[in-house]
């Protein structure tokens, strides 16, 4: 029952950043006034109306910042392990962050990741249009929950590849 509970005001915590944070995102990548107010505001408002009252700490901070990178990415197919790794950088810091209004974070992550969209896109045209030998026996994970983090672009290059592949196949 605790455990539920958690889950939920978590998610409920995460929810509102994502909103306040994608609606910021979506519109420009350079914090504003407003942007503060509204992180501080969601802040407030999670800690003092939520069931739980759980009190934003490093704790809700780990768990925000996994479900973050799990909401911007969730198949596994933009960021590295590196790029994981130096999120978890900020992972006891984002609520001390979120309460002060300092959402940069997100604006990176989402700069960032609009980075590897194009680059992957660009990389999918190319194997979209290439020829491939459906002879060839090969594998791929689907699942993300039973997914690594790719350790290299050179791997999440052959990740896409191999995903294309079975899109194709499939058709």
């Amino acid at each position: 029952m605790f455990k539920s509970k958690w889950r939920v005001a978590t998610t409920c915590f995460l929810g509102l950043l994502l909103l306040a944070g994608g609606t910021i995102c979506a519109q420009q990548f350079d914090q504003a006034p407003e942007d503060q107010k509204a992180a501080q505001m969601v802040c407030q408002l999670v800690h003092r109306f939520h069931i739980s009252q759980k009190k934003i700490d490093d704790d809700i901070s780990r768990k925000t910042l996994k479900r973050y990178i799990e909401s911007v990415d969730p198949l596994k197919l933009y960021f590295i392990k590196k790029d994981i790794e130096g999120f978890k950088k900020f992972e006891t810091k984002l609520d001390d962050q979120l309460l002060k209004g300092d959402v940069k974070f997100a604006f990176a992550v989402h700069q960032g990741y609009l980075e590897r969209v194009r680059r992957q896109a660009k990389l999918a045209a190319t194997y979209i249009k290439a020829e491939h030998d459906f002879t060839v026996d090969e594998a791929r994970i689907a699942n993300p929950k039973f997914l690594d983090w790719c350790s290299s672009t050179k791997e999440l290059n052959e990740r896409w590849r191999k995903r294309i592949k079975a899109e194709l196949l499939g058709k």
